[in-house]
């Protein structure tokens, strides 16, 4: 049960960021491989950066698993892309 609780709560954060992504038909078209392309993470505006970063400072994971690890690996990546800075 506590694998189904880590998910829900990866699953939520994710929907909490989507709106604040901006939208793909705003970036320019460039030669991307498949990975870059479905997954960028362009930096968020100064206005929605000042937002959310205070409260997104690390991915706690509570049970560790192959595809926990691999949605948190992809969460940090996309925060950090997403806030311009690491997160841990």
């Amino acid at each position: 049960m506590p694998l189904v609780r880590s998910l829900q709560l990866l699953l939520a954060m994710l929907a909490l960021l989507a709106p604040l992504s901006p939208p793909a038909v705003a970036s320019p078209a460039l030669a991307e491989d498949g990975y870059e392309l479905w997954l960028r993470y362009p930096p968020l505006p100064a206005a929605q950066l000042a937002r959310i970063a205070p409260h997104a400072t690390a991915i706690v994971v509570q049970t560790a698993s192959p595809g926990v690890d691999a949605a948190a690996a992809e969460l940090t990546r996309g925060l950090s892309g997403l806030l311009a800075r690491p997160v841990g």
